[in-house]
C-alpha cells in the first residue's frame, strides 16, 4: 500500500516530467508577451496538481503542505509559466473558508479592499501577478471590522497591465461596486498578514526550487569554460562562490521545509517569517553569484539564467520583502518575551 509520502513523490516526480517536457526558453519568452500556455495549465488541471492542497472530500488530492513542498519545489526548478502554485493555494483558501472551488487559474491580490452594505467590493489590489490570464481573482474585502475572502470574475475588474521583475503578466486591479462571484467571513485572526504568509510559504519553496536547480547550472559552466588556460572552477574566488551558492541552496530549502511544517501545524505565519526572511536574502544572494559566475552570456535573451534570476527577485518582493518579515519576526519574538526566545528556537 502507498503512503502519503509516496503520493507525494509520485505527483512531484509527473509535475517534474510535465514541465520538463513542455517547458523550454520559447515557453517562457511566450509568457512574458502576454501569452498564456493554456496546454499546459490544462494538462496540470486535469491531473489534478491545480487542487493538490484541497481534501479529497472536497474534490481535491488531499496533500499537506508537507507533502506538496517537493511539487512546489519543481515549480521553481522549471521556473513554470503557468500559475500552478497560486492557484494551488488560493484553491486551498476557498476551501478552508468554505466555498466552492472553480475552474481555472486563479491571481491574488494583497491588498484590503472594502466591502459595502451591499457586498459590493470597492478598491484597488496593486501589482497583482497572472491576474491578466487568469479568469478569477481572489481578494480581501473588510467591512465593519471584518474580513471577507472574494472570490471575483476577472471580467469585470479594471486591469491597468504593469511590468514586473519577471516580466510575467501582471495587473493593477480595481473594483468599483463589483459583487463577488462568492464570498465568506474569515475568522477574527486571519488578516493580511496572513494571507501574505500563505503565499510567501509558496514562494520560498518556489526561490528554494530555484536556487537548486541553478546550482549545478553554475558548477557545470564554471568547469567548462576556460580562462587563461584553464576551467574557472579552478580559481579558487569561484569556488568561493561556488560553495556560497551552495549553502544558500541548502538554506532556502530548511526554510521552506520548515515554513511548510508550520503551515500544517496552524503557524503559518511564523513559517513564513522565518522562511522568508532567509529564502529572500538566499534569492538576492545566488542571484547575484550566478551572474558572476556566468558573466554577460546569463543576460543574454537565448540563455536561461536571467528567467530565473528575475523570477528570485519577483518572488522575494511580491508577498513583502525579507526585510519586511525579518521585522514581523522580530516584533513576534519580543512580544513573547526574552524566556521564550531559545524554547522557540530548539521547538523549530
Amino acid at each position: 500500500m502507498k503512503t502519503e509520502n509516496d503520493i507525494a513523490a509520485l505527483i512531484s516526480q509527473q509535475l517534474d516530467r510535465l514541465l520538463g517536457a513542455q517547458v523550454d526558453v520559447d515557453t517562457r519568452k511566450s509568457v512574458e508577451t502576454g501569452q498564456f500556455d493554456d496546454v499546459l495549465w490544462r494538462d496540470c488541471q486535469d491531473l489534478g496538481f491545480a487542487a493538490a492542497l484541497v481534501p479529497e472530500g472536497a474534490g481535491g488530492v488531499g496533500l499537506t503542505w508537507a507533502e506538496i513542498y517537493p511539487s512546489l519545489m519543481v515549480l521553481g526548478k522549471h521556473a513554470a509559466p503557468v500559475p500552478l502554485g497560486e492557484t494551488m493555494v488560493a484553491n486551498r483558501l476557498l476551501q478552508d473558508a468554505g466555498l466552492d472551488l472553480v475552474q481555472g487559474a486563479i491571481a491574488t491580490g494583497f491588498d484590503l479592499l472594502s466591502l459595502t452594505d451591499d457586498n459590493l467590493v470597492n478598491g484597488m489590489a496593486r501589482g497583482v501577478t497572472w491576474a491578466p490570464v487568469c479568469p478569477h481573482v481572489i481578494v480581501l474585502a473588510q467591512r465593519d471590522g471584518q474580513v471577507y475572502l472574494c472570490l471575483m470574475q476577472t471580467a469585470d475588474l479594471t486591469l491597468g497591465a504593469i511590468d514586473t521583475l519577471s516580466r510575467e503578466p501582471a495587473a493593477d486591479i480595481t473594483c468599483n461596486g463589483v459583487a463577488p462571484v462568492a464570498m465568506a467571513a474569515l475568522g477574527p485572526d486571519f488578516t493580511e498578514r496572513t494571507l501574505l504568509a500563505h503565499f510567501a510559504v509558496l514562494y520560498s519553496a518556489q526561490i528554494a526550487g530555484a536556487i537548486g536547480f541553478m546550482l549545478p547550472l553554475c558548477v557545470e559552466y564554471a568547469n567548462d569554460r576556460v580562462q587563461f588556460g584553464r576551467p574557472i572552477a579552478k580559481f579558487q574566488a569561484i569556488q568561493h562562490t561556488l560553495a556560497q551558492l551552495a549553502s544558500e541552496a541548502a538554506a532556502s530549502q530548511a526554510a521552506a521545509i520548515f515554513a511548510c511544517g508550520k503551515a500544517d501545524a496552524g503557524a503559518v505565519e511564523y513559517g513564513a517569517m522565518v522562511a522568508m526572511a532567509r529564502a529572500g536574502r538566499a534569492a538576492t544572494l545566488s542571484a547575484e553569484i550566478a551572474h558572476q559566475v556566468f558573466g554577460a552570456i546569463g543576460f543574454t535573451d537565448e540563455h536561461s539564467l536571467h528567467y530565473y534570476t528575475r523570477r528570485l527577485w519577483q518572488w522575494r518582493s511580491c508577498t513583502k520583502s525579507d526585510h519586511w518579515w525579518s521585522e514581523q519576526l522580530g516584533d513576534t519574538l519580543i512580544t513573547a518575551g526574552g524566556d521564550a526566545l531559545w524554547p522557540s528556537i530548539v521547538a523549530a
